[in-house]
């Protein structure tokens, strides 16, 4: 999470905002990753065989309520 704040450091600098992660963004970090998301008993040939691997198409449209575009 720090290296994450800290690439948008010069941002938060210019915002007047404590650019360092808060407590609660420290926090979220502490659960666990997710795994096994990318199959790892095959090479993704595709952008297209990626994006359907990955579910991206699937998370737009079920949890951002859009189409997926490139």
């Amino acid at each position: 999470m720090l290296q994450e704040c800290c690439q948008l450091k010069k941002l938060f600098e210019a915002a007047d905002i404590d650019w360092q992660p808060t407590d609660e963004m420290l926090a979220s970090t502490k659960k666990p990753l997710l795994k096994n998301i990318i199959p790892h008993d095959r090479m993704i040939a595709s952008l297209a065989e990626y994006e359907n691997v990955t579910g991206i198409t699937k998370f737009a449209k079920e949890v951002l309520n859009e189409e997926y575009q490139r």
